[in-house]
């Protein structure tokens, strides 16, 4: 019974670590994804001054 629990908490804890580690990719890349559309916006706003 002690194993099965043991076994069941470790589990538990390897589907968290994915989870969070998941969700803290997803983060970073619509961190970039939102980087490089604000880098656009500037290009056309520094387009438009110019222009």
């Amino acid at each position: 019974m002690i194993f099965v629990r043991k076994l069941f908490v470790i589990i538990l804890l390897l589907i968290t670590v994915f989870v969070l580690s998941l969700s803290f990719v997803s983060a970073a890349s619509f961190g970039d994804a939102q980087d490089l559309v604000d880098g656009a916006n500037l290009k056309r706003v520094k387009k438009m001054q110019l222009s």
